[in-house]
């Protein structure tokens, strides 16, 4: 179960190379402090061969970090930030050099250390950074290298996706609904399993949960214990392929 930046994880565990931290050995965070090693958006078959299949998959708050920036910093400060970045650390050979905390602390916390690779790879404006799965204007071409691919790549993990109808990270103007129904219908139409019956926006949810009503919680816990036991079951089939 990724949440947040670990739905990042999760996502390259299952569609990724095994390219290791590119953005720093131990990797960096993301919007709630989660950590994150780098690797290669697309893996061969052999690099995932290697790895443990999982039995089921769920994403959990799988927001924009570049969405996040944008609504939190405004627009001007943002691609103020992005051009310094390139220009003063990747253009400049310093990939790997962590950023001042004033470029990173408002969004991953003061206490965060991340380079400037980890954060071009969440804040590209044009959508092409390697940790940039989950931006609302990402184009079905790209959502399908990586949605798209579950159906080949992982046919027998089951994947369900929570996304919190309050979660405080995603700008307004992002309908989360509709979102969310092009991801499914990108990865049902590739082939793989989902679990549409306990997934799907999470009434009431906020980003982590934290101080959300007691309702909102068993709500949560009753949509992961739905999805684990369907998966014992054996009842979420795969899609076939269209």
């Amino acid at each position: 179960m990724g949440h947040s930046t670990g739905c990042q994880d999760t996502m390259q565990y299952l569609v990724g190379g095994s390219g290791g931290a590119k953005a720093g050995d131990a990797g960096e965070s993301g919007v709630d402090g989660a950590m994150v090693d780098q690797g290669e958006r697309e893996g061969t078959s052999a690099d995932r061969g290697r790895r443990p299949k999982l039995d089921g998959a769920i994403l959990q708050a799988p927001v924009s970090d570049r969405e996040a920036m944008v609504e939190m910093l405004g627009g001007d400060d943002f691609s103020r930030m992005v051009r310094e970045v390139q220009e003063q650390w990747i253009d400049a050979g310093r990939s790997d050099d962590v950023l001042p905390a004033s470029y990173a602390g408002k969004l991953f916390g003061k206490s965060s250390a991340v380079t400037a690779y980890r954060w071009m790879s969440l804040a590209s404006p044009d959508g092409t950074g390697d940790d940039d799965y989950f931006s609302s204007d990402l184009p079905e071409q790209q959502l399908q290298r990586t949605f798209g691919r579950l159906g080949r790549v992982a046919p027998e993990t089951p994947v369900m996706l929570l996304y919190g109808e309050r979660d405080q990270y995603v700008p307004g103007w992002v309908d989360k609904e509709a979102l969310v129904r092009k991801w499914a219908g990108i990865i049902k139409q590739g082939g793989a399993a989902l679990d549409d019956t306990n997934g799907g926006i999470v009434p009431g949810a906020s980003h982590n949960l934290r101080g959300d009503p007691e309702h909102v919680l068993r709500d949560l816990f009753s949509r992961v214990n739905g999805f684990l036991q369907r998966i014992d079951k054996g009842d979420i089939k795969t899609a076939p392929h269209l």
